[in-house]
């Protein structure tokens, strides 16, 4: 007599249905564990903007006040076990801008989201547009300079942002 299946069906069909039945039942594949205190970290924090932008050609200096919303989170890839990132994001839209000589406003409307490896201390410099309110001129740059302090006990903390002329590549 001829077998039509193979030996091993009869004890891997039960155990994969009782494993999808599991699945089926828990909601979902169990949940791998995350490093204590960085689980599920998604902080905001608040940091004092000031600086200045000099003068160039026919642009006036421009001085930079408000706040910069910063936000934090860890990411963890379970896939391919690659170290945590923090995904970080910035927004500058309470930042304000003032000619120094004119008075006049400029607009800042900056946000960005960056990918950091997870570190205990990270400088970061985010280049930005500002424009003079109510013209058409072309828009400047800036670069606003501020450091992540990440501790998985208390989370995420950043120093004051400062706010200067653009670098240029030497």
């Amino acid at each position: 007599m001829r077998k039509m299946h193979s030996p091993w069906i009869p004890v891997a069909l039960p155990s994969g249905i009782a494993l999808v039945a599991a699945l089926l039942a828990g909601g979902g594949a169990p949940a791998l564990a995350q490093p204590a205190g960085i689980a599920g970290l998604d902080q905001t924090v608040v940091s004092a903007v000031n600086g200045a932008v000099g003068a160039s050609g026919p642009f006036e200096p421009v001085s930079f006040s408000g706040q910069a919303s910063i936000s934090g989170k860890v990411i963890h890839d379970p896939d391919f076990g690659t170290p945590p990132i923090l995904e970080i994001r910035i927004d500058l839209s309470n930042v304000s801008a003032r000619g120094m000589q004119s008075r006049k406003t400029y607009l800042v409307s900056a946000q960005a989201v960056l990918h950091r490896p997870l570190l205990a201390f990270d400088p970061l410099e985010l280049s930005f547009p500002f424009v003079f309110a109510g013209e058409s001129s072309p828009a400047r740059s800036a670069l606003a300079s501020f450091g992540i302090h990440f501790n998985a006990a208390s989370g995420m903390t950043a120093t004051p942002v400062t706010v200067t002329t653009t670098r240029r590549p030497s």
